[in-house]
C-alpha cells in the first residue's frame, strides 16, 4: 500500500522554533519508516538556511563545476567540504557558477529548450548522523540568491507558480520512486519548513499540501493543470499543517487570529517551550494566557467564563512541547537527539 504523507510548519513570526520542529519530525519519521523515503524541504527562504544550522551534506560537483541534473545523486561532500562550498557560492561573481545545489536553484530552473526539467532527487542532500533514508533539500539565503527569490516569493501573482514547482517536485520524486517490476511506488514522507507572515509562499504551500491530500481524491491546482496522473496511484494520502506558537501571548493571538480562518481538522496548532504539566493544566494555562476568549472578533475585549478554544477550535487539541535542551538540534554538538518524540504525533 503506497503512502504519500505531507505535513507543513507554519508561524505567524519566527523565532517560535519552526524550523526545529519540522527537522524532529522529519528525523522522527525516518526512524519510524525505514523503508520510506522521507524529504525534509526548507521552504524558508528568507530566513536561516538549514545548511546553516545543521550538519549536512552537499551532493558532489563535478571539476568543471557542474551537476548532473538528469538523475539522483550519487556522491556528497563532507560537512566540512559542503560548507566550503557554500562560501564558494557567496562569494562567487560569475552567476552561472554555483558550487553547490540549493532549493532556490530547482524553484526557478528553466530548461533552453523547455523540454526536459531537473531531476529533484539530483539536489538533495544529505544529513550526517541522521537514518540514510531522509533527504534534506536546504534553501539558500545568501544575497545573490535573495536577489533572484525575492521577486518571486513576495509577489502574490507567483503564488500559484509556485505552487506548481512544489507540486513537480512531488510527483517527479514519486515516479522516480516507482519499483520498475511491479510498478509499485516507494512510500514518500514530505515535511515542509514554511516563511512566517509570508502570504504568497505560505499559502502556495498550504494549498498543496491540502489538495494532494483530500480526502476526496487529489484536487487540481487549475482547470488547466491537472495533476500528474502519479497521485492518482497513491493508496493513502495524508496531510497534516502545524502553526507553531511560542507562549508569549501576542503569539498566541496572532495564531488565533490565523487558525479561525479555517475548521480544516488537518490544521493543528502547537505550542512550543512549554512547561511539563497534566492535560488540564496545559488547557488552564492557555485560557489564563488568553484571557478568556474573544466575545465576538479576537480583537474584542474578552470573557471571563470560556476556554482557549473559543479564540480558535484547534486550541483543544493543541500539542504541547517541552521546553527541553536535548531538542535544541541546530549547530549542536548532537545534533541527532538519542530519545524518541511522539508527543508531536506527526501522523493523523
Amino acid at each position: 500500500m503506497s503512502v504519500l504523507a505531507l505535513y507543513s510548519f507554519h508561524s505567524v513570526k519566527g523565532g517560535v522554533g519552526k524550523s526545529t520542529l519540522a527537522t524532529l519530525n522529519a528525523l522522527q519519521l525516518a526512524k519510524k519508516h525505514p523503508d520510506a523515503r522521507v524529504l525534509l524541504v526548507d521552504m524558508d527562504l528568507t530566513g536561516t538556511s538549514l545548511a546553516d544550522v545543521l550538519p549536512l551534506q552537499a551532493p558532489r560537483v563535478s571539476e568543471d563545476n557542474v551537476l548532473a541534473l538528469d538523475s539522483a545523486a550519487a556522491e556528497w561532500c563532507s560537512v566540512d567540504d559542503t560548507r566550503a562550498a557554500v562560501r564558494r557560492r557567496g562569494d562567487e561573481v560569475d552567476p552561472r557558477q554555483r558550487h553547490v545545489a540549493f532549493l532556490n536553484d530547482y524553484l526557478l530552473f528553466a530548461p533552453l529548450d523547455g523540454s526536459l526539467d531537473a531531476d529533484p532527487r539530483s539536489l538533495f542532500w544529505k544529513y550526517n548522523g541522521a537514518p540514510k533514508n531522509l533527504d534534506v533539500l536546504p534553501s539558500s539565503a545568501l544575497p545573490r540568491d535573495l536577489q533572484r527569490i525575492l521577486p518571486v516569493i513576495f509577489d502574490e501573482h507567483q503564488s500559484a507558480f509556485l505552487e506548481a514547482r512544489l507540486e513537480t517536485l512531488i510527483s517527479r520524486v514519486l515516479s522516480s520512486d516507482r519499483n520498475e517490476a511491479d510498478e509499485t511506488l516507494r512510500d514518500l514522507h514530505v515535511v515542509l519548513d514554511v516563511p512566517p507572515t509570508i502570504p504568497g509562499l505560505s499559502r502556495a504551500v498550504l494549498s498543496a499540501v491540502m489538495r494532494l491530500s483530500a480526502r476526496d481524491g487529489v484536487v487540481d491546482l487549475a482547470d488547466n493543470r491537472p495533476t500528474d496522473r502519479v497521485f492518482q496511484d497513491i493508496e493513502t494520502r495524508r496531510g497534516r499543517a502545524f502553526v507553531v506558537t511560542s507562549r508569549d501571548l501576542q503569539d498566541l493571538r496572532a495564531a488565533a487570529r490565523w487558525l479561525r480562518a479555517t475548521t480544516d481538522d488537518r490544521v493543528r496548532v502547537i505550542v512550543n517551550r512549554s512547561d511539563e504539566g497534566s492535560a488540564v493544566q496545559m488547557r488552564d494555562e492557555l485560557r489564563d494566557a488568553l484571557g478568556g476568549a474573544p466575545t465576538g472578533s479576537v480583537l474584542d475585549a474578552p470573557t471571563e467564563s470560556a476556554d482557549a478554544s473559543d479564540w480558535a477550535p484547534q486550541f483543544a487539541s493543541a500539542i504541547w512541547v517541552p521546553n527541553n535542551p536535548s531538542l535544541r538540534i541546530f549547530r549542536a554538538e548532537d545534533a541527532i537527539p538519542n530519545e524518541q518524540f511522539d508527543w508531536l504525533e506527526a501522523e493523523p
